[in-house]
C-alpha cells in the first residue's frame, strides 16, 4: 500500500470505492461551499473559517447525512486536502467533490445555474436522481443565489457578508430534519 493509499484510509476515503457505494440512495447528501459560507467574504486572515464549527455542530448531529464539497478550492485541493479543513470526525461524512461545470460547458452550452448543475450532475453520476418521486435528498449551502435556479428549494442561501450564522445553522437543522423524516 502506498503512502497517498495509507492517508487515504486513515481519512476514511477507500481509494478505489466511488462515492455511490458510500452513500444510500435516500441518505440526504449536502453540497458544501466555502467562501462566504465557512468565513464571510472578503475576508481577513483570522477570519478564515470562522464559520466552520458551526457548520460541523449541524453535519455532525446527523449521522447518515453525506457531505460532497460545491466549492471552487476543490479545483486546486484534492478531497484529503480538503478533509483536513474539517475536524477529524467529519472526514468519514466528507465522501467527494461535484465535477467542474467549467469541464463540460462546452459540450452541453451550459450558461447559467452552474452551482446546481454540478449537484445534480453529482448525483446522476453516483446513480442517485436529483428530482422526481424517488429523488435523493439533497441541499446545497452557497452564497451564490445566482448559481442556482430562482427559487431553488435546493438551496440554503448564506449572506456572502456574514457567512454561515446561527439562523442558518438552525434552518439547516429543520431542513435536515425535514429530509430525514421525509427518507424513513
Amino acid at each position: 500500500m502506498n503512502q497517498h493509499s495509507k492517508r487515504a484510509r486513515s481519512h476514511g476515503v477507500t481509494p478505489s470505492a466511488n462515492a455511490y457505494h458510500r452513500v444510500g440512495s435516500r441518505s440526504p447528501v449536502l453540497f458544501l461551499d466555502f467562501d462566504g459560507v465557512m468565513h464571510p467574504m472578503p475576508y481577513f486572515p483570522d477570519e478564515m473559517f470562522c464559520r466552520l464549527r458551526l457548520v460541523e455542530e449541524v453535519i455532525l448531529s446527523f449521522p447518515d447525512l453525506r457531505v460532497v464539497i460545491s466549492s471552487d478550492w476543490r479545483k486546486s485541493r484534492s478531497l484529503i486536502q480538503l478533509h483536513e479543513v474539517f475536524r477529524r470526525e467529519m472526514w468519514p461524512q466528507v465522501i467527494d467533490v461535484t465535477p467542474r461545470w467549467d469541464a463540460y460547458r462546452d459540450l452541453h452550452g451550459l450558461t447559467t445555474y452552474s452551482r446546481q448543475w454540478e449537484c445534480e450532475k453529482w448525483l446522476v453520476q453516483n446513480g442517485l436522481a436529483p428530482s422526481g418521486p424517488v429523488a435523493t435528498p439533497w441541499l446545497a449551502v452557497d452564497d451564490m443565489r445566482e448559481w442556482f435556479e430562482p427559487d431553488c428549494p435546493n438551496l440554503l442561501w448564506t449572506n456572502t457578508k456574514t457567512g454561515f450564522t446561527e439562523d442558518d445553522a438552525a434552518d439547516l437543522r429543520a431542513r435536515l430534519t425535514q429530509m430525514t423524516l421525509k427518507k424513513d
